[in-house]
């Protein structure tokens, strides 16, 4: 199995095109070709979530202040929980205020995400790298040992990085801003 790298793929096309590739050498630059789709995707999914962890941080803050109390809290008035559609106040609120910096970052900042992705897509291949070579299955099966190495990446770094971006600048901006607890 080759290596899949950016220099790898330039290397496969430029054999497709000056000579025939085989069988087995249209799958190899398939699969490079696929793989380094997934790392590209996997490292923007990385930096989207981060964007997006700060959006929701900011969200619940502005909720904490509006409110005075955790939107997470009961304390926010049962009338008005009823008026609200069963949703709850805190929580219709946090989500008004999520929807709105959505929109105010979400879009807009898609070129700078775009920008930040390509020196991301290099460092989030070598992690991917350092951890697939651990992996027991890559000797017998390298197709499977680099889709479960995708998967752990996705799992054990992008959501982690999401939900760690997400609670912790929201306690911080809770603690610092509002001085509510998150609960």
């Amino acid at each position: 199995m080759r290596e899949a790298d950016v220099h790898e793929l330039v290397e496969l096309t430029r054999y497709f095109w000056t000579t025939n590739m085989n069988y087995e050498q249209k799958r190899e630059a398939f699969v490079v070709a696929v793989y380094l789709g997934a790392v590209l995707v996997l490292a923007y999914n990385f930096v989207a979530n981060i964007n997006a962890g700060l959006i929701n941080a900011a969200a619940w803050t502005m909720a904490s202040i509006k409110l005075g109390a955790s939107p997470l809290s009961g304390s926010v008035g049962a009338a008005a929980t009823a008026a609200s559609g069963g949703l709850g106040v805190g929580l219709d609120t946090f989500l008004r205020a999520q929807k709105t910096l959505d929109m105010a970052f979400g879009g807009p900042f898609l070129p700078a995400r775009v920008a930040i992705t390509i020196p991301t897509f290099f460092c989030y291949q070598h992690w991917i790298r350092k951890l697939e070579g651990r992996f027991p299955l890559k000797d017998k099966y390298p197709i499977l040992n680099r889709v479960a190495t995708l998967l752990t990446m996705w799992i054990g770094l992008n959501l982690v990085t999401y939900v760690g971006v997400s609670v912790g600048f929201a306690w911080v901006g809770s603690r610092v801003f509002s001085g509510i607890p998150l609960r």
